[in-house]
């Protein structure tokens, strides 16, 4: 019976690794444009992948960054100072130490070409006198004045100073009138200094960025507190406690007052304005998280006289029309007739 060979171990697996060692050096020649077409491909998608980290993490900082509470607060007074027109709300305390001090509340519009509506009222203990303001033009001024009878009370121990007592009350005479009050005076009693009533105050669009290049190199403005972001007039609002670096006020006080003409910056105002950064309490500001504009601020004195000072604003860059009061006298000439003419004076009921 024949006997059959049995394959060699050795011999019977040498083929396969023959052809298995073949295929791996076939792949590794004949197959390395496809490897290095796969790395690059992979150093290309790694190579993006950086790219949208780094651009990412450049764009979150960024974004950090503009979040950043004096950023904030830098944007805000640049878009405000902007703005050409904006409803405003005031009320001034002189002196909130002393028991019923007297109280100033304003409010209306108020646009960057000098023009103005406002209402409000002077009051003392709950009782005070009406008054109303306009200016159509930018120029002369229109002032009305109504419970005029509440002038005695309001005054106090000034009142003598305008012939005013529990008998007699001259200004009961101006009663809902309108009053003519030209530019002259109104810049007179506004700048606290004699004006002619010409010189334009008004600031150009070149001005105002003027300023905000002054303001970004002299940065006097520093957040010191962070509160909760709360609801000011039905926006979401940044809350800052802000600080003023006085050093840095002077220096964009004196570069203004040398760059910016129309300002019409006198040292006396600049030392007044410095004088009052120094005595400086606190002041607490709102920022609009959507437009990016102060919709609030106060002001706290930290001196004897315990001034608080609120400002309020909204509805930026609304369209404003204001109408001349009919019938508008001459300031000048009814006072004349007042003093000149004591029958036009009533008694106070």
């Amino acid at each position: 019976m024949p006997v059959k060979s049995m394959p060699n171990k050795r011999t019977a697996k040498q083929p396969v690794r023959s052809t298995r060692g073949v295929r791996k050096t076939r792949a590794s020649s004949s197959g390395s444009s496809p490897s290095l077409l796969k790395r690059s491909r992979q150093i290309s998608t790694l190579l993006a992948v950086l790219t949208v980290l780094v651009l990412g993490s450049v764009y979150v900082y960024a974004r950090h960054a503009s979040k950043q509470p004096d950023n904030i607060l830098k944007w805000a007074l640049s878009r405000t100072m902007q703005a050409h027109s904006a409803e405003v709300s005031l009320r001034y305390a002189g002196n909130t130490a002393i028991p019923d001090s007297n109280v100033l509340h304003l409010s209306g519009v108020v646009t960057d070409r000098g023009k103005f509506d406002i209402t409000g009222s002077y009051s003392k203990a709950g009782q005070g006198v009406g008054v109303a303001l306009k200016s159509v033009d930018g120029k002369d001024a229109y002032v009305q004045l109504s419970d005029t009878a509440k002038l005695r009370n309001v005054l106090g121990e000034n009142a003598a100073d305008y012939a005013i007592t529990d008998q007699r009350n001259p200004l009961t005479a101006l009663e809902g009138r309108w009053l003519l009050v030209p530019a002259s005076l109104k810049d007179t009693i506004l700048l606290n200094r004699p004006a002619d009533g010409k010189t334009s105050y008004i600031l150009s669009a070149g001005d105002k960025k003027k300023l905000a290049e002054i303001y970004r190199r002299h940065e006097f403005l520093r957040v010191s507190n962070v509160y909760p972001d709360e609801l000011v007039d039905s926006k979401i609002s940044y809350h800052y406690r802000v600080g003023i670096d006085v050093d840095e006020l002077t220096l964009f006080l004196r570069t203004a007052q040398r760059d910016v003409a129309k300002l019409h910056l006198s040292d006396k105002q600049v030392e007044s304005i410095i004088g009052i950064a120094v005595r400086a309490g606190t002041v607490e500001a709102w920022i609009a998280k959507d437009d990016k504009r102060f919709n609030k601020m106060i002001y706290r004195s930290s001196d004897a006289t315990v001034t608080d000072v609120a400002l309020t604003m909204k509805n930026y860059n609304h369209t404003v029309r204001i109408e001349t009061p009919a019938d508008a006298m001459p300031l000048f000439e009814v006072l004349s007739s007042l003093v000149l003419d004591q029958s036009v004076i009533p008694k106070t009921e």
